[in-house]
């Protein structure tokens, strides 16, 4: 015994499910909102104690071999956590310079708590067999992790 069923009636059928599936899930959801804080490390550095004169550069002036040199600044973590930061120098000129003069800072692997001013010092060291070398510039770059 087969059953026919008119194509109408499926179509009705169908469509009267899908109302139902639609209402179902319009009317029965669930949400979430969401908030958080986004991790960030936000460095500044300047002249003086009070960070109002940006460093933008440092003048060392005339050097000597077998010399010394310190410059001090204030770095500040504008950032929300705790970072470590280090420095490396690039874009030496001439290409060489940095065989014979060296930057070091006081701050190596020294962590930075956020929105405290901390007073760097950068030490410039001339070797004493430095030679041909009558200007030189670089770029110091401090990498927060």
């Amino acid at each position: 015994m087969e059953i026919e069923i008119d194509p109408k009636v499926i179509a009705i059928f169908v469509l009267i499910m899908s109302f139902c599936f639609i209402v179902y899930g319009i009317s029965n959801y669930i949400r979430i909102q969401n908030t958080g804080n986004i991790k960030t490390v936000n460095l500044e550095i300047y002249q003086d104690a009070e960070c109002t004169i940006p460093l933008t550069n440092i003048d060392w002036g005339t050097v000597e071999p077998s010399q010394t040199y310190q410059y001090t600044a204030y770095i500040i973590n504008k950032g929300n956590i705790p970072v470590t930061l280090t420095i490396v120098t690039e874009n030496w000129n001439p290409i060489d310079a940095n065989e014979f003069i060296n930057l070091i800072w006081d701050k190596e692997n020294v962590i930075f708590e956020p929105n405290i001013p901390m007073l760097v010092v950068f030490t410039l060291e001339i070797a004493s067999e430095i030679n041909n070398i009558t200007e030189f510039s670089f770029d110091i770059v401090i990498y927060g992790n």
